[in-house]
C-alpha cells in the first residue's frame, strides 16, 4: 500500500477511534432565527445573531463546530450557535433548503440539490479536500476483490463516502455496482453495523480507522492515494447562497470561529486545552485524543484540512463526476457550470486574510 501523500499512514494504529458523540438536538426542534442580527455593526458592536449548525459527527473536522462553542469562539463573534446533527448529508442538504439549518458540516451533496431542483445552495468552506475514507472489511475478506458481490453499508447511495468507495472499486478493476449496498446512516452507524457482522465492509475516515485495525478489521486503504480512485472533495460546509448573501457579516463571524478551530487544531501550543475538552466531548482516553490532534492537523495534511479553508475545485469537480456517475446527478448536467455556480469561497478568503491566514489554494 502506497504512504498516503498527505503524511496519514498507517503509523495511525496508535490511535483508537474518536467514537461518535457531541450534543445533539433534535432537527424539528430547532428552527433558524438568523434573520433577526444586524449585519451592520454598531459603533463597532456587533449585533448578536442566533443561527442553526448541522453537522454529521465522528471527526475531528466536524466536532470543531461544536468546539468552537467549547472554546468560546462564537461568544467572542457575538454569535448564539444551535447545533444538531443529521444521519445522512442528504438530511442536512434538505434542512438548509427547508431553512431549519442555516450551516451544514458534510460532504458537497449541495451539487445534486443544485443540479436536480436548483436549490440554490452554496459551498462556502471546505473541510477535506481530498478522500478521508477507508474500505475496511470483516478479517475474512482481505483484499477489495474479495469484497464482490458482498453487503457494504453506506450513509445513502449518493453520499458522497459512497461514491468515493465506488471508485475505488472501478480502480481496482470491479464494477460500480460490485457490492450489495445497504443503507445504515452516519459514520458511527456503518461502525457499529460492521463490528456486528451486518455487513462484510464498509467505508470510514480517521480517526475510527486505528480501532478498526486493532479489532481485526481489515484496513483496505484510502479510496483515493491507496485505491487508486479519483481525489474528491469530501468535506465543506454548505449554506442558501440567498441566506448567506443577506447575511454576510453572520456569514464571515461564523467562518472565523471555524478556523480559529482549524488553527488551533494547528497549534502545538494548544494541545493541553484541546484535548481534554476532545476526550470529554467525544468520550476518548485522554491520551488518544493527545495522540490524534495532531497526527490529523499537522503540515503535512495542508492538502486535507487547510488552515484557509479553500474549496479545491479540481477536486469538488471529481465529486460532480463521481455523482453524475451513480446517476445522482443528470447525465446532461453542466458539471463545469454546476461547480461553479455552487461555490462562493470569498467569505473564507475574506476571513483569512483578517486572521492573517496565507492562501493556500
Amino acid at each position: 500500500m502506497k504512504q498516503r501523500l498527505r503524511g496519514i499512514s498507517r503509523s495511525r494504529s496508535s490511535i483508537a477511534a474518536i467514537a461518535t458523540a457531541a450534543l445533539i438536538v433534535s432537527m424539528s426542534a430547532c428552527g433558524s432565527s438568523g434573520g433577526s442580527a444586524s449585519d451592520t455593526a454598531d459603533g463597532g458592536t456587533q449585533q448578536e445573531a442566533t443561527i442553526t449548525v448541522g453537522l454529521q459527527l465522528g471527526t475531528l473536522a466536524t466536532y470543531s463546530a461544536e468546539l468552537a462553542q467549547r472554546l468560546g469562539y462564537y461568544k467572542q463573534e457575538n454569535l448564539n450557535v444551535k447545533l444538531i446533527t443529521a444521519n445522512s448529508t442528504a438530511n442536512g442538504v434538505s434542512g438548509i433548503v427547508g431553512g431549519s439549518i442555516d450551516f451544514y458540516f458534510g460532504g458537497p451533496e449541495a451539487l445534486i440539490a443544485n443540479a436536480k431542483d436548483n436549490a440554490g445552495l452554496v459551498l462556502i468552506a471546505s473541510t477535506g479536500n481530498t478522500s478521508s475514507f477507508n474500505i475496511v472489511s470483516a478479517p475474512q475478506y482481505n483484499t477489495v476483490a474479495s469484497l464482490k458481490g458482498q453487503t457494504f453499508a453506506v450513509s445513502s447511495k449518493t453520499s458522497i463516502s459512497t461514491v468515493a468507495s465506488q471508485g475505488a472499486f472501478v480502480a481496482q478493476g470491479l464494477p460500480l455496482d460490485a457490492v450489495k449496498q445497504v443503507v445504515i446512516g452516519s459514520t458511527s452507524a456503518r461502525w457499529a453495523a460492521l463490528k456486528a457482522g451486518k455487513v462484510a465492509a464498509t467505508s470510514l475516515g480517521e480517526p475510527l480507522i486505528p480501532q478498526a485495525r486493532g479489532q481485526g478489521f481489515n484496513i483496505l486503504g484510502y479510496t483515493d492515494v491507496d485505491l487508486g480512485g479519483p481525489t474528491l472533495l469530501t468535506g465543506a460546509i454548505a449554506a442558501k447562497a440567498s441566506w448567506v448573501k443577506t447575511h454576510a457579516d453572520v456569514t464571515k463571524r461564523f467562518l472565523t470561529a471555524i478556523m480559529k478551530v482549524v488553527g488551533a487544531y494547528y497549534d502545538p501550543k494548544m494541545l493541553d486545552t484541546l484535548a481534554p475538552l476532545v476526550a470529554k466531548g467525544i468520550s476518548i482516553p485522554l491520551e488518544l485524543a493527545k495522540a490524534a490532534i495532531p497526527d490529523t492537523f499537522s503540515d503535512k495534511t495542508l492538502q486535507q484540512s487547510p488552515k484557509d479553508m479553500h474549496i479545491d475545485m479540481t477536486a469538488l469537480l471529481n465529486s460532480a463526476k463521481a455523482e453524475q456517475s451513480v446517476g445522482a446527478i443528470p447525465k446532461d448536467a453542466d458539471l463545469e457550470a454546476l461547480v461553479k455556480s455552487s461555490v462562493d469561497g470569498s467569505y473564507a478568503a475574506a476571513v483569512a486574510k483578517s486572521l492573517g491566514i496565507p492562501a493556500s489554494s
